[in-house]
């Protein structure tokens, strides 16, 4: 959610989910998304979530969510 959060676009979005270290080598170097394989699916499947979220809370009034209470946690 942080780098969804940060992103200004699709290809930056893929950038970031590409950079994440899912793992280490027993020798001690990270492994990424990008190295599995695996970031451009996982920006497709968030490619949807760049755009804010029109919501409405409890008393009925409009509100913008974007990225979620973690993303704002994580961020700081």
């Amino acid at each position: 959610m942080s780098c969804l959060a940060l992103s200004t676009s699709l290809a930056d979005l893929r950038k970031r989910i590409g950079q994440i270290v899912v793992a280490s080598t027993r020798s001690g170097e990270p492994i990424t998304t990008t190295d599995l394989g695996v970031a451009g699916a996982a920006a497709v499947l968030m490619k949807d979530c760049i755009e804010p979220t029109l919501m409405q809370t409890l008393e009925k009034t409009p509100v913008f969510v974007h990225a979620g209470p973690f993303a704002n946690i994580s961020i700081g």
